[in-house]
């Protein structure tokens, strides 16, 4: 390779005042293009994401798809509904409940094809009025704690963080046991 070569006879000259073609002082900067974010629903829900000027990609309640985000692609692969998008870009996943069940949602980061980063959040409960959303404003390290709202009531909300590297699995609160009252009095 002759920018090589040469690079190696200045090197053994003491003289790299110019460098050979394709030989710099600096790293380039990352490609941003190959970066994705990709969503995976296991679940009984709809998946849609919207982007920071409002345009939506995914299935709405009313079962239609849209796809306005420019370079993001919606798809179902048997019952597992996914979204890829660019990363860094701002971003809010919203899901509404189509039916009784649990879900579990997987986020990817990649780059160049190879995942880099991975939250999944599972167990989650859900029903017809479930409404859930995340918002993100770069990679995974920048969500938002996933809002469950199980019944649409904007009642007890289920909240559950993503940590990258981590499955997070919901817990259903136990419950506390009644007091039972032995009645008072005295004897048998």
């Amino acid at each position: 390779i002759p920018s090589l070569e040469e690079f190696l006879k200045n090197i053994i000259k003491n003289s790299t005042s110019t460098l050979p073609t394709y030989i710099s002082t600096s790293q380039p900067l990352p490609e941003t293009a190959n970066k994705k974010l990709t969503f995976f629903l296991h679940s009984p829900l709809t998946l849609q994401l919207k982007d920071a000027s409002g345009n939506i990609t995914g299935l709405a309640k009313d079962g239609t798809v849209t796809g306005d985000i420019s370079g993001a692609t919606y798809g179902e692969f048997g019952e597992v509904k996914y979204i890829i998008a660019q990363a860094g870009n701002s971003y809010e996943l919203i899901l509404h409940g189509q039916d009784t069940g649990t879900f579990s949602l997987d986020i990817q980061e990649s780059s160049g094809g190879v995942v880099t980063a991975s939250s999944t959040i599972a167990n989650v409960p859900t029903t017809p009025n479930t409404i859930v959303s995340l918002t993100l404003t770069g990679g995974i390290n920048t969500a938002s704690a996933l809002t469950v709202d199980v019944n649409g009531d904007g009642k007890n909300i289920i909240t559950l963080a993503p940590k990258v590297g981590e499955t997070v699995n919901y817990e259903p609160p136990v419950p506390t046991p009644p007091v039972i009252s032995s009645g008072g009095g005295g004897g048998w």
